[in-house]
Order: structure tokens, then C-alpha cells, then sequence
């Protein structure tokens, strides 16, 4: 699994909100690997804290936006073919 939490491929039109990852031991793969997805929300995620492991993974995303979600500021992307958070 690429992810420590959720691998989203193919989507279009996704919503996660008040999601909460939590891991026994240390994990440094991303939160979220996004994979040719459209339309994206997120809304209050809370995440392990890594220092070195990013939270979100995008990989061919379009229309995301980011609000509240812990070790991310808010953001709101129309388009990135390749991008860590």
C-alpha cells in the first residue's frame, strides 16, 4: 500500500471529512495518495505527525481544496500533474 491511510485512483468527485489516521509505530508513507483524481474535498483530517512524510501525495489531481487539516495549510488547486503537501 502506498499510503498510510487512503489510495483514492480514478475519482471524480470525492468528499472526506473529520477523518482521523492514527498509526502504532512511525510510518513515513503519505496520508493520502491521490491518483487521476477530479474534484477533491478535504475537510478537518487529522494525521500522524511525520516530520519527513507528507501528508498528501498527488499524482494528475484537479480541482482540490484543503481546509483544516493538521500539518497542511489550506490550499485549493486547479491542476498538478505531480505534487507532495
Amino acid at each position: 500500500m502506498p499510503s498510510q491511510g487512503f489510495l483514492v485512483r480514478h475519482v471524480k468527485g470525492i468528499q472526506f471529512d473529520n477523518i482521523v489516521i492514527q498509526s502504532i509505530k512511525e510510518d513515513h508513507r503519505p496520508a493520502f495518495v491521490l491518483e487521476d483524481v477530479q474534484d477533491a474535498d478535504f475537510f478537518r483530517i487529522r494525521t500522524p505527525h511525520t516530520s519527513d512524510a507528507p501528508v498528501f501525495a498527488l499524482h494528475n489531481v484537479a480541482d482540490l481544496s484543503i481546509h483544516m487539516c493538521s500539518g497542511v495549510k489550506d490550499t485549493q488547486l486547479s491542476k498538478v500533474d505531480q505534487k507532495t503537501l
